[in-house]
């Protein structure tokens, strides 16, 4: 664009996902060996510093643990 000042665009990219999520060893929230399915949605500033939010229901595994959780993440890299 003319009259732009070079490195002052910022870009914002965002995607949506299908996820299937497997826990084992010491998970923080579900128990370990379940497996669950879900959704998350990220966004992306300048490709480097990246969060998301995420929900997932469990599939499989024993029913006395937890049936859904939230999950986020919040990452810096490319």
């Amino acid at each position: 664009r003319k009259g732009s000042k070079p490195g002052s665009d910022l870009d914002l990219l965002g995607e949506a996902r299908a996820v299937l999520l497997r826990t084992w060893g010491h998970p923080l929230v579900p128990c370990a060996d379940r497996t669950f399915v879900g959704g998350e949605v990220r966004a992306s500033l300048v490709g480097a510093v990246n969060v998301g939010v995420g929900y997932y229901r469990r599939v499989s595994g024993t029913t006395d643990d937890r049936d859904s959780f939230w999950g986020y993440h919040v990452g810096i890299g490319m």
